[in-house]
């Protein structure tokens, strides 16, 4: 092959791939701040919520087509229109807690002609805000020793008001008491042991008015054998 015959191929392959940069459109693209937010709601909240703000980055219109829920508990606030560059936009979860008063994850997906990701999952955790302080969570008597009654302290959040019914041990090997001190405030759980001569363990479960699906009030009590090896803490999730 001549060398002219080659200088002509190369001239026509880059006359063609400068007919595809100027053919192809500018690329689209929407940027998120956040896909997944968590919520803690007040109890008293009808609602938990969470607003995920995105921007258009690219350089064309990009058109949010719909947004589907994951469920109907979930209430999506949102405009599904066209985005032109360098325009923002919100997406707002809110959960309805008539619906899911407790620890939940729900989730929509937004769908749109973003070349990048079309379908954008966003998820929402909800975790109430716990309206009862428990000190001590744990109490512990040693194996042997004289079973005296131990006093936790129960306060109410002002900001989540609710009323404690009573406590309920699930062993009979230690009895809980409870005790109002101001109705909606204060209150004391007296736990006394049976018997301390044997090793054991009894949860007591703090019953309140808040809805019967909320993270439950939990006091462990334990009767501990001094001699007994001692197993790793669990590690707490945050």
């Amino acid at each position: 092959m001549s060398t002219r015959h080659c200088k002509r191929i190369g001239v026509g392959a880059i006359g063609l791939l400068s007919w595809v940069l100027v053919a192809s459109p500018a690329m689209a693209e929407l940027r998120w701040t956040a896909t997944e937010l968590t919520s803690h709601p007040e109890q008293a909240d009808a609602f938990a919520t969470a607003a995920f703000s995105f921007e258009n980055v690219g350089k064309s219109p990009i058109e949010v087509k719909s947004i589907a829920k994951s469920c109907k508990c979930v209430n999506v606030t949102a405009e599904v229109r066209t985005y032109a560059p360098g325009e923002r936009g919100t997406v707002t979860l809110a959960v309805d807690r008539k619906i899911h008063p407790g620890r939940i994850e729900q989730s929509a997906t937004v769908v749109t002609d973003d070349a990048t990701t079309p379908n954008q999952l966003l998820r929402i955790k909800m975790i109430p805000k716990r309206s009862l302080t428990i000190e001590p969570e744990q109490v512990t008597w040693q194996q042997g020793e004289p079973g005296e009654p131990k006093i936790v302290k129960l306060t109410v959040d002002p900001k989540s008001p609710v009323g404690v019914l009573y406590a309920v041990s699930s062993s009979e090997s230690v009895k809980a008491t409870l005790k109002t001190i101001e109705r909606d405030r204060d209150y004391e759980v007296t736990l006394t042991p049976t018997d301390t001569q044997a090793a054991t363990r009894a949860t007591v479960t703090i019953k309140t008015d808040a809805p019967a699906s909320s993270d439950p009030y939990v006091i462990s009590a334990e009767v501990i054998d001094p001699d007994a090896p001692k197993s790793a803490p669990e590690s707490k999730e945050k």
